[in-house]
Order: C-alpha cells, then sequence, then structure tokens
C-alpha cells in the first residue's frame, strides 16, 4: 500500500547521519538539499506464504508478517548561482550514505525530517539525473530519486523483538538484495548482516547471487 503526501510548507528537507542508537553524530553530519520536493511517497506492504494442496486448485495462504516501511523521494541539488560542480558539492556526499565503513560495517541510519514527516532508515538506493550545465560541461543541478527502508534503532526496540527466534529461516535472494537491507528486513538491524554472512560463508557482502539460498540463523546466534 503506498501513500503520497503533498508538500505545502516552505521547509527544505533535511537528511541527519545517526549513530547505530538512533542519536545524532556528535558533531552533527547533516544533508541539506537545495529545493524541497513536491511530494513524497510512503510504501507499506505485508508479507504472506503460499502452498499448493493436493488435488485442489487453491493453495493455503498464510499471513506471514510485514515488510519494513519504504520512503521515497525525488531531491534537488542545485549549484548555478555559486557555480561548483553538483556532484562534489553535494550528490557524492549523498552517495556516500550507501557506503560501508571502513572496516566493512553497513551504512549508517539516516533520519529524515521535513515538516510532519520524521522517518529513520538506512538508504537503500539513488537514481541520479543531471539537468543543468555549465558550458564546460560541469553540471550545476542533480535531481536524485532515492528510497529510504525503516529501521528501529537499538535504543527503542522492545525486547521482545531482539529474542533470537526459535528456528532458522531461509530466503531466496532477490535482485537488488544485499545483506544489510536483508539484515535490515529479518532483523530490523542492517549491522547484523555479519550473522548472515557466517552462517552462509559469504566473504564479500557486496557480492550476492541471484536465485541463492540464505540461511537466516536466529539473531545473535555464533
Amino acid at each position: 500500500m503506498a501513500t503520497a503526501e503533498r508538500a505545502t510548507g516552505p521547509e527544505k528537507a533535511l537528511v541527519e547521519v545517526l549513530d547505530p542508537t538512533g542519536e545524532p553524530l556528535d558533531p552533527p553530519q547533516r544533508l541539506a538539499v537545495s529545493f524541497y520536493p513536491t511530494e513524497y511517497r510512503v510504501e507499506s506492504r505485508t508479507r504472506y506464504d503460499t502452498a499448493p494442496r493436493p488435488g485442489r486448485t487453491d493453495p493455503t495462504t498464510q499471513f506471514v508478517g510485514g515488510d519494513p516501511d519504504t520512503l521515497g523521494m525525488e531531491l534537488v541539488f542545485d549549484t548555478y548561482e555559486a557555480g561548483g560542480d553538483v556532484r562534489r558539492e553535494y550528490v557524492d556526499r549523498f552517495d556516500r550514505l550507501l557506503r560501508t565503513d571502513e572496516e566493512g560495517g553497513a551504512p549508517p541510519l539516516c533520519r529524515v525530517s521535513w515538516g510532519s514527516l520524521d522517518f529513520t532508515g538506512v538508504l537503500v538506493s539513488t537514481n541520479r539525473r543531471f539537468t543543468l550545465f555549465a558550458r564546460d560541461g560541469t553540471p550545476l543541478r542533480a535531481r536524485v530519486e532515492v528510497q529510504f527502508t525503516r529501521v528501529v534503532p537499538e535504543r527503542v526496540r522492545p525486547a521482545e523483538e531482539s529474542a533470537p527466534a526459535e528456528q532458522r529461516r531461509t530466503r531466496i535472494v532477490e535482485r537488488g538484495d544485499t545483506l544489510w537491507a536483508i539484515s535490515g528486513e529479518e532483523y530490523g538491524d542492517p549491522t547484523e548482516w555479519r550473522t548472515i554472512a557466517d552462517a552462509n560463508g559469504v566473504e564479500d557482502p557486496r557480492s550476492l547471487q541471484v536465485g541463492t539460498e540464505l540461511v537466516i540463523p536466529p539473531r545473535g546466534e555464533e
């Protein structure tokens, strides 16, 4: 189920980088945009499994649970008046939110706030379009479509959510999946990706083969 909400105020969208507990960094790290978006999209989904029944055409359908909400919007970055390269001034800084840290940890948590919107999650995709250039070809304006997946920070996660599952599960890798995103969906915490990597002998978390069956062990299992 997707909903779109249209902007009514003059405030600029703001993306703030958080630590794993959901607290702002010290010193703060904030990324403002040049123009506020005209709309944003929040999508919510539930998941069902189906299984065939011998001799019947109607399979059984079982509710599995809900997927984390996603937030999508288009952000505009502009350096026309200043004359700088919009990639260096804005876009490259924003793209770093998709990358791991030097130790191979998950990309950082972010808080997207704009008016009544308050969304905490991880950036999972960007789609960049450069639409204005200087005479020498330097890009001056970029439109970036972004998508965030909601993550509940450690400090506000109920204790029962942190309890290990009773048994292991499996999951088939689909196009666009990453260990960090899978960990966020399965455990509610993208930083638990090493649990999945260790259970499946994955040495490079950046390379997952579509169609691979991954074992999803109980959270915290060695």
